[in-house]
């Protein structure tokens, strides 16, 4: 009887053990590495910090996002590429850069439309929502779902000596958002198309005079003050934007619960832009 019942308690404490197991591999969280080429002190970055801390909390810990910063794990440039491909999960980056891919999206980058960063979110959210062609840029052609759009703050125009008005723009190399290169020819200036993590050292040797297409903070965060410390306002308004996207084969992988929070915390998130910029 004793032999019978010490079986039978050793039995027990296997299906126990096993059970404890199962439950450990099942509360294992959804890790999703997250791409931005810029520092996790800029106004956006913050934002999508308060993103993926509130996700975590709302799904329980389901869910946690892994965050790599400064082009810590692709390069501007291939953030779009990466993003399509898998390489990450989820990407932040400017759809200017990719005009070729993303054609509709350079819409956002017309001057004079508003200096509100967050009535652009929520304006371009509307036409990817409500446009399916606009829609079908990001998840037919390039595999990659919208999270949210992040308008931002208005533009500057970074420069090495003090300028007095817009004939100064006259002979000089100016690094430019990708689509404003006629701008700034018709002012006089040779626009030059680097990326924003190309700025500091172009002008550091010389390949640029002067730099635009960036905002206040993330001039700050790039350190841009030290080779070109004069700023001009040309109250252009806010004329570009950041997007967030997640892979659509991670988005399908997610369960239903988890998608309903991210898409909760997302509609949010844009109320939040609006309360970091202030």
């Amino acid at each position: 009887m004793r032999r019978r019942n010490k079986k039978l308690g050793m039995v027990v404490s296997i299906f126990l053990f096993l059970g404890f197991l199962a439950s450990t591999v099942l509360a294992k969280p959804i890790i999703l590495n997250y791409s931005s080429g810029y520092g996790d002190h800029f106004s956006l970055s913050m934002h999508d910090r308060w993103w993926a801390q509130e996700l975590e909390k709302r799904s329980g810990g389901k869910v946690k996002i892994e965050f790599y910063w400064s082009q810590g794990l692709v390069k501007i440039p291939e953030s779009l590429e990466a993003a399509s491909s898998g390489i990450t999960d989820i990407s932040f980056f400017a759809p200017g850069y990719f005009g070729g891919q993303l054609p509709l999206s350079t819409s956002s980058q017309l001057f004079y439309l508003t200096n509100k960063p967050d009535a652009m979110s929520r304006g371009m959210m509307d036409v990817y929502n409500s446009f399916p062609a606009f829609r079908d840029e990001y998840e037919k052609k390039n595999n990659v779902k919208v999270l949210t759009f992040s308008g931002c703050t208005p533009n500057i125009v970074g420069v090495r000596k003090p300028w007095k008005g817009l004939e100064d723009f006259k002979g000089k190399k100016i690094r430019v958002f990708p689509g404003w290169e006629e701008a700034v020819s018709k002012l006089g200036g040779t626009p030059v198309t680097i990326s924003w993590g190309e700025i500091y050292t172009s002008l550091e040797n010389g390949v640029i005079d002067a730099y635009t297409g960036t905002m206040w903070d993330l001039a700050g965060i790039g350190k841009f003050f030290e080779q070109a410390p004069y700023i001009l306002d040309l109250k252009q308004g806010s004329c570009a934007m950041a997007v967030t996207v997640i892979n659509l084969d991670s988005w399908k992988k997610l369960p239903d619960d988890v998608k309903k929070i991210m898409e909760e915390v997302t509609r949010e998130s844009i109320g939040k832009q609006a309360e970091l910029y202030m």
